[in-house]
């Protein structure tokens, strides 16, 4: 049987489906209808991270490729024309895109982004380390030992 959506096969009849609060009658186009429904894109404002590693220009139609490290292989960012510099600045660079992201049918990662912000974000050997963050607050515990702020952090939960 082929699979219409999760848990849906198009080898379902007609026929009666209940729970314990209703019955309704299943059609032969219940199948049909729900992996429509399934199959919608989604839009949404948001950010994604990665490096920038390709670029193409081409009038309005410019793009570039950011690899995230979590998530697709890579996202498909669609610019305009006023955003050009920055793109050209951050090539080869982690960056943050801001903008409209297309999500595919039922997957937590976008597929592409309507580029609203480009943000070159610092190079890795930029960040601190991190034995750089030892003794960074010496005074966090308040004079606990470590186990004893731990389990009171624990508690407070």
């Amino acid at each position: 049987e082929k699979a219409a959506a999760p848990g849906l096969y198009w080898g379902l009849g007609k026929g009666p489906a209940a729970n314990e609060r209703r019955a309704v009658e299943v059609g032969l186009e219940m199948p049909r209808a729900a992996n429509a429904a399934l199959s919608v894109e989604t839009k949404a404002l948001g950010e994604v991270e990665g490096r920038l590693e390709s670029m193409n220009i081409r009038g309005d139609r410019s793009v570039f490729h950011i690899y995230p490290a979590v998530g697709p292989d890579k996202v498909e960012c669609f610019f305009p024309a006023d955003k050009l510099e920055d793109a050209r600045n951050a090539l080869t660079h982690r960056i943050r895109v801001r903008g409209e992201l297309t999500y595919p049918a039922q997957s937590g990662f976008p597929r592409s982004v309507k580029v609203g912000s480009i943000e070159r974000l610092p190079d890795d050997d930029a960040l601190p380390s991190l034995m750089s963050l030892r003794g960074i607050a010496p005074d966090l515990t308040g004079g606990l030992s470590s186990e004893e702020f731990v389990r009171g952090l624990r508690n407070a939960e």
